[in-house]
């Protein structure tokens, strides 16, 4: 009954997980990207990591642009189509719009693929494309997997 009972406090700690470290402001503890001790040593625990200062702000302001001009294209797309946004059938009026980064009475009706991935056109935008290559983003893969040797995709 012992040995059984360990068996049984053993996965249940599978099934729970880990918690991962949290940091002073509540979320995951982080790394540099010099740190590539620290971060290779969260991943082989926790099985992800979080790099810190990967891409600048101009990298970041244009990614984040990307995403809300390709998100607000798919949303408004969707209004014409007949597919669905926010997982109700979509039948605005011509001129109508369905979401935008300005308003955010908007951001309720978030484009719904089922689940999953927002679309097929979400980061395979030209900014996307520069991130996967971006030398300190392959700087932390190469540490992770022990490799140089990557290839940027975006297979599902």
């Amino acid at each position: 009954m012992e040995g059984e009972q360990q068996g049984v406090e053993a996965k249940k700690e599978v099934f729970e997980g880990m918690k991962a470290p949290l940091d002073e402001d509540g979320y995951v503890q982080s790394f540099a990207v010099e740190d590539t001790e620290g971060q290779r040593a969260f991943f082989d625990t926790y099985g992800f990591v979080v790099v810190r200062d990967v891409l600048d702000s101009t990298e970041v302001d244009a990614t984040v642009d990307e995403i809300w001009t390709d998100t607000e294209a798919l949303a408004n797309r969707a209004k014409f189509d007949g597919t669905k946004a926010s997982g109700q059938l979509v039948s605005p009026r011509e001129g109508d719009t369905l979401l935008s980064r300005d308003d955010p009475n908007t951001w309720k009706t978030w484009p719904s693929m089922g689940m999953g991935i927002l679309g097929g056109d979400i980061a395979a935008g030209p900014q996307a494309w520069t991130n996967r290559q971006h030398p300190r983003v392959h700087q932390v893969y190469a540490n992770l997997f022990g490799t140089e040797k990557l290839i940027s995709s975006v297979d599902r």
